[in-house]
């Protein structure tokens, strides 16, 4: 059941539902704010019904926050982050135990089999999926482009996603890359499913990241990807065997990785099937279900997905 959340409504909603006959099982936060957090779980404890909080965003806490937030951490009985390091920040900075801290990484729909690419294809197609900002690194991109020994003629980019593209168009003139750089614009989940069908490789150089959907996505459609080792990329990609990592800010880098990738074709096909691969074993929408439910197995003895008893799972 969800919270009717306002913008100060937590406390009173809260409490509502939690003198109410009927059960619930999670509280999620999407505000970031220890204050409303707290308030809300506090009413929920209160009335004796302490329930697992997701959040769904690593909290930066300032000093003057950080007593309020690790007391509004300390009412839930338990907390699902997205991988290690914000586990390993949940745990250390806001002194939750670790055995109610549950691990649950994200999943992505995906295709039934990667698809197809012609590997005789007159035009190399790169793609650039995100917001167009500096942090995801779109003038490192562009700058990178303009470096590398490209044949240009034979490849078409394109940058797909809102933001600042005016700046941007105008920075890919001023590079002299406008012949080939294509600005799409924001596109809706279709358009950017078809982007990657008929992409060669995926790049998103990002200076700060916690784990991109769409490297998960590119790992389903078997798109070879470029990106650099940032939040929890590291953790869950290998480089040189499902990606290939390129240093922060590193235009040089970037551009030779575009440029040697593009021309070597073995070296694509070899990181499309490894991420197809890896994206079987861990990012599939049946694996994140499965980790979903063993939470609720865990916390609740049941779940509507899978029947593998709470009894002898580890902590993620």
């Amino acid at each position: 059941q969800r919270l009717p959340f306002g913008h100060f409504g937590e406390h009173e909603a809260a409490l509502q539902l939690a003198r109410a006959d009927n059960d619930f099982d999670w509280y999620r936060s999407d505000y970031s704010s220890p204050l409303r957090d707290g308030a809300a779980l506090l009413a929920l404890a209160a009335e004796s019904k302490p329930v697992p909080s997701i959040v769904p965003e690593l909290i930066k806490v300032v000093t003057r926050q950080r007593a309020l937030t690790r007391w509004t951490f300390s009412l839930a009985c338990g907390v699902v982050v997205i991988g290690p390091q914000p586990r390993r920040f949940v745990v250390e900075e806001l002194r939750v135990p670790a055995d109610r801290v549950e691990v649950v990484i994200n999943g992505v729909p995906g295709p039934a089999a990667a698809p197809a690419r012609p590997q005789d294809a007159q035009v190399r197609r790169v793609a650039f999926v995100g917001r167009l900002c500096e942090p995801k690194g779109v003038s490192d991109l562009l700058r990178a482009l303009s470096a590398a020994p490209l044949a240009r003629e034979r490849v078409q980019v394109t940058l797909a996603g809102n933001g600042d593209i005016e700046r941007y168009r105008a920075l890919a003139r001023e590079l002299g890359v406008e012949g080939f750089v294509r600005f799409a614009g924001w596109c809706d989940q279709a358009a950017v499913q078809a982007l990657l069908r008929e992409s060669d490789l995926l790049v998103l150089p990002s200076h700060d990241e916690v784990l991109p959907l769409v490297v998960l996505e590119a790992l389903a459609h078997g798109l070879p990807v470029i990106c650099t080792p940032a939040g929890e990329l590291p953790g869950v990609l290998t480089d040189g065997e499902n990606a290939k990592f390129v240093p922060v800010g590193d235009v040089d880098a970037l551009g030779h990785a575009i440029a040697s990738l593009l021309a070597d074709d073995a070296r694509r096909e070899r990181l499309a099937r490894n991420g197809r691969a890896l994206y079987e074993r861990r990012f599939s929408m049946d694996g994140f279900f499965e980790r979903v439910a063993r939470v609720h197995r865990r916390h609740f003895g049941v779940a509507a997905h899978g029947a593998v008893p709470v009894h002898g799972e580890e902590s993620a």
